[in-house]
Protein backbone atom coordinates (compact mmCIF):
# COMPACT_ATOMS: atom_id res chain seq x y z
CA UNK A 1 0.00 0.00 0.00
CA UNK A 2 3.06 2.41 0.82
CA UNK A 3 4.62 1.67 -2.50
CA UNK A 4 1.32 2.97 -4.54
CA UNK A 5 0.86 5.99 -2.38
CA UNK A 6 4.52 6.66 -2.97
CA UNK A 7 4.08 5.89 -6.95
CA UNK A 8 0.84 7.46 -7.33
CA UNK A 9 2.93 11.04 -4.98
CA UNK A 10 5.53 10.49 -7.27
CA UNK A 11 3.85 10.36 -10.28
CA UNK A 12 1.25 13.75 -9.28
CA UNK A 13 4.81 15.42 -8.23
CA UNK A 14 6.51 15.06 -11.92
CA UNK A 15 3.04 15.61 -14.09
CA UNK A 16 2.87 19.44 -12.69
CA UNK A 17 3.74 21.48 -15.33
CA UNK A 18 6.25 24.19 -14.69
CA UNK A 19 5.27 27.70 -15.01
CA UNK A 20 8.46 29.61 -17.04
CA UNK A 21 10.27 32.67 -15.52
CA UNK A 22 9.34 36.25 -16.44
CA UNK A 23 12.48 36.27 -18.89
CA UNK A 24 11.69 32.93 -20.51
CA UNK A 25 8.11 33.87 -21.09
CA UNK A 26 10.14 37.54 -22.67
CA UNK A 27 12.59 35.66 -24.10
CA UNK A 28 10.23 33.57 -26.34
CA UNK A 29 7.54 36.67 -27.15
CA UNK A 30 10.82 38.16 -28.44
CA UNK A 31 11.10 35.52 -30.96
CA UNK A 32 7.41 34.99 -31.48
CA UNK A 33 7.27 38.53 -32.55
CA UNK A 34 10.55 38.36 -34.51
CA UNK A 35 9.69 35.87 -36.54
CA UNK A 36 6.11 37.21 -37.46
CA UNK A 37 7.73 40.70 -38.57
CA UNK A 38 10.25 38.75 -41.13
CA UNK A 39 7.39 36.72 -42.13
CA UNK A 40 5.20 39.26 -42.51
CA UNK A 41 6.58 42.21 -44.21
CA UNK A 42 8.54 42.96 -47.27
CA UNK A 43 12.47 42.08 -45.41
CA UNK A 44 14.30 43.57 -48.33
CA UNK A 45 12.61 46.98 -47.82
CA UNK A 46 13.24 47.18 -43.84
CA UNK A 47 15.03 45.88 -41.42
CA UNK A 48 13.15 45.27 -37.51
CA UNK A 49 14.77 44.62 -34.44
CA UNK A 50 12.97 43.99 -30.84
CA UNK A 51 14.29 45.49 -28.51
CA UNK A 52 12.31 44.72 -25.33
CA UNK A 53 8.68 43.52 -24.60
CA UNK A 54 6.46 44.06 -21.29
CA UNK A 55 3.24 41.93 -21.49
CA UNK A 56 0.23 41.17 -19.47
CA UNK A 57 -0.75 37.37 -19.05
CA UNK A 58 -3.95 36.12 -19.28
CA UNK A 59 -5.66 33.08 -19.75
CA UNK A 60 -5.12 32.07 -23.27
CA UNK A 61 -2.55 34.58 -24.52
CA UNK A 62 -0.45 37.37 -23.63
CA UNK A 63 -1.34 41.08 -24.27
CA UNK A 64 1.69 42.54 -25.21
CA UNK A 65 3.68 46.01 -26.29
CA UNK A 66 7.25 45.39 -27.77
CA UNK A 67 9.42 48.11 -28.66
CA UNK A 68 10.55 47.69 -32.15
CA UNK A 69 13.31 49.58 -33.83
CA UNK A 70 12.56 49.59 -37.39
CA UNK A 71 15.49 50.31 -40.29
CA UNK A 72 14.50 51.61 -44.00
CA UNK A 73 17.35 49.68 -45.88
CA UNK A 74 17.35 52.04 -48.69
CA UNK A 75 16.84 55.64 -47.26
CA UNK A 76 19.51 54.22 -44.23
CA UNK A 77 16.61 55.73 -42.06
CA UNK A 78 15.69 54.62 -38.50
CA UNK A 79 12.58 55.07 -36.07
CA UNK A 80 11.73 53.02 -32.78
CA UNK A 81 8.20 52.37 -31.80
CA UNK A 82 5.83 50.55 -30.03
CA UNK A 83 3.78 47.65 -32.08
CA UNK A 84 0.67 46.03 -29.50
CA UNK A 85 -0.15 41.84 -30.52
CA UNK A 86 -1.40 39.76 -29.05
CA UNK A 87 0.34 35.93 -28.70
CA UNK A 88 -0.95 32.82 -28.01
CA UNK A 89 0.49 30.59 -24.98
CA UNK A 90 2.10 28.25 -27.55
CA UNK A 91 3.57 31.12 -28.51
CA UNK A 92 2.21 30.23 -32.78
CA UNK A 93 -0.02 32.52 -33.05
CA UNK A 94 0.56 36.37 -33.94
CA UNK A 95 -2.16 38.92 -34.11
CA UNK A 96 -1.53 42.64 -34.24
CA UNK A 97 -3.18 45.30 -32.62
CA UNK A 98 -3.57 48.94 -33.06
Amino acid sequence: MRKLILLLAIFMFSSCEKKPSPAETSKHLISAMSKYLASENDTNKFKFQVLGVEYFEDSAFYECDFTIKMRAIKAGKDTVGIMRARISKNYEAVKRRS
